[in-house]
């Protein structure tokens, strides 16, 4: 009696994480297509999109809404994206569709189990080597665990990358549930958003080839008004360092926020990092992008 009680608490569980998870996909694929349609309607995307002019193929972690997958195509890229959340990648795809860009999307790909201390873990199933001539292919998949993805993108696809590019790294109320991160070292969205960047800069050395083009946009507080560009780019020369990325300039540029959408993490120009709710935001300090341009350059002196 006591295993059967223990096997239906544990499948209660493992409903209840897994419906958690769909819940605050869902809620941020809607909250954050308010932003993200401000920042594309703002150009703010096109600004972006200036970072990697020199570049034609790029590897897009993260579509959102899909506003910023638009903004890159719309100058004249070809893009792969990776986005862990479904919700985001179907907007992505009836936006795109519907600007008359040719979408291929594979989902379905990923393998939820649950693991101990409420949390839970996807795996991910291999993609098809041949998917045809496309405009923008849309992955599900989680670019710090998803190595089928990797080998895909590397062995398998005929889209050779000359950029990646993160900009505007979200994530949902679950996602700190997952395994993949450990919880002594990551601890809140902020932490997740550095440990999910450090993982890139050094998958940017299996994936990319000498000089090309590593773009991360971030959103800064400048509530100090220290020199934002000196010290956004100490931080990721030290976030390179164990790559072989090279930081080659910071940019900056002043922005509005969108008056409805989602409260975000935002980096502050001081070490410390709190959420900072839209009114305060507000009545205080410039709000501002923060462009990091590196390079993976192969003797890195």
């Amino acid at each position: 009696m006591n295993t059967l009680i223990s096997n239906m608490l544990a499948k209660k569980e493992k409903e209840l994480i897994y419906t958690d998870l769909i819940k605050n996909r869902k809620e941020y694929s809607e909250t954050w297509e308010v932003d993200a349609k401000h920042f594309f309607e703002n150009s703010y995307y096109d600004w972006m999109a200036e970072g990697v002019a020199e570049s034609k193929n790029i590897l897009e972690i993260g579509c959102g809404a899909g506003y910023s997958t638009l903004a890159l195509l719309n100058n004249n890229h070809k893009v792969i994206s990776i986005e862990e959340n479904s919700f985001c990648i179907d907007k992505t795809e009836k936006l795109l569709k519907s600007k008359g860009f040719n979408v291929a999307k594979i989902n379905n790909r990923e393998v939820y189990k649950t693991s101990p201390q409420s949390r839970y873990i996807l795996e991910y199933k291999n993609i098809a080597k041949e998917l045809g001539e496309y405009d923008v292919i849309l992955v599900q998949g989680d670019i710090i665990n998803d190595p089928k993805f990797i080998r895909w993108l590397t062995e398998d696809s005929a889209f050779s990358i000359d950029a990646v590019v993160c900009w505007l790294l979200g994530t949902h109320g679950s996602r700190g549930s997952n395994q993949v991160f450990d919880l002594s070292q990551v601890q809140e969205s902020s932490t997740a958003r550095i440990h999910t960047q450090n993982i890139i800069y050094e998958l940017c050395d299996e994936i990319l080839k000498e000089n090309d083009y590593l773009h991360i946009v971030d959103r800064v507080i400048d509530v100090d008004n220290v020199d934002i560009v000196e010290s956004v780019s100490m931080n990721h020369e030290g976030q390179a360092s164990t790559s072989k990325m090279k930081v080659l300039g910071v940019k900056k540029m002043i922005y509005e926020e969108a008056t409805k959408g989602m409260s975000m993490n935002i980096r502050e120009s001081t070490k410390d990092s709190k959420m900072i709710d839209r009114k305060g935001i507000y009545n205080c300090c410039d709000k501002l992008f923060v462009s990091v341009l590196s390079q993976k350059v192969i003797n890195n002196l």
